[in-house]
């Protein structure tokens, strides 16, 4: 294979056309398609083809990347009446890069290998500005061989790609990563919200934790949005919920108890909840806010 090679790209939400856009300004032929057809439109615009469904995309290219916004999206687009498998060919690389879980990944790759298609998860991080930039952390994993192959695709993408181990792990490190960082959020909004009751300054409370130990990527990251209001979009409510609920399932498959990260979960079903669901989930924090009657702002 080249090093220019065709690739299929599906699902073109914040983080997928901005890393579709990516993957087309770096010289590969690129053919898209998003269940919203006005959302492949931009891409078309600069260059890539257009496709009518998984299936066709998956005729048409060598790689296909996906980023899509749940589970079930993911069984559509791959296994589904018009999905990737009824038309993907033998040495043709599959690139799994939403948020699913390591039984999914497993699952897929059952599916793909009797067509000799090589599957692989690479899962992402650093939001939509990393994705416009190219600046993603991707953590990867499947077979090293595969992985070289399709390195000159992903590194328009990210900086920092990361081997994670055999096919699952990169999907693994995903719901371990945001797990944690979602974690953080939560209790930073908690925190904030304390701090503003018992009369702290919330601007200084920040410049001073982020030069502490309490300070964090997260804490940097959304107290901002919250001291400016400004909730634009990013990661939804919904999303975050999401990817908590699966870390708790892979949690239960492996026997694992996980106390905090329940009560986290907690809180982002509380958010979906109050009406948030759609919302960045920087907006939560007017939450706590409610319940002790303040706000957290400049």
């Amino acid at each position: 294979m080249s090093d220019r090679l065709r690739v299929g790209f599906v699902g073109l939400g914040n983080m997928g056309s901005r890393m579709a856009r990516r993957v087309l300004d770096a010289g590969f032929p690129l053919v898209v398609y998003d269940v919203k057809s006005e959302l492949m439109e931009p891409l078309v615009g600069a260059g890539a083809e257009g496709g009518t469904s998984p299936r066709d995309i998956a005729a048409r290219c060598e790689v296909l990347l996906t980023s899509l916004p749940s589970l079930k999206a993911s069984e559509r687009v791959f296994l589904g009446s018009e999905g990737a498998i009824h038309s993907g060919s033998a040495d043709q690389i599959w690139i799994e890069a939403s948020t699913v879980t390591p039984g999914f990944v497993s699952r897929l790759a059952e599916a793909a290998t009797p067509k000799r298609i090589r599957v692989m998860d690479a899962s992402v991080s650093g939001g939509i500005g990393g994705a416009a930039a190219g600046t993603l952390t991707l953590m990867v994993g499947g077979d090293a061989a595969d992985l070289e192959r399709v390195r000159p695709v992903l590194e328009p993408i990210g900086t920092k790609i990361y081997h994670c181990g055999p096919l699952g792990m990169g999907a693994t490190f995903k719901l371990i990563n945001n797990g944690l960082a979602h974690a953080n959020v939560v209790a930073a909004f908690e925190a904030f919200a304390l701090a503003t009751k018992v009369g702290a300054d919330p601007r200084l409370l920040l410049e001073v934790i982020q030069k502490s130990s309490g300070g964090s990527w997260a804490v940097g990251e959304y107290l901002p949005k919250v001291l400016k209001r400004a909730f634009t979009p990013g990661m939804k409510t919904n999303l975050a919920y999401k990817d908590s609920e699966l870390l708790l399932e892979v949690a239960r498959e492996a026997g694992a108890p996980l106390y905090v990260l329940s009560a986290v979960h907690a809180a982002y079903e509380w958010g979906k909840a109050v009406g948030y669901g759609e919302d960045d989930y920087s907006r939560m924090i007017e939450i706590y806010e409610q319940v002790l009657g303040v706000r957290v702002a400049e």
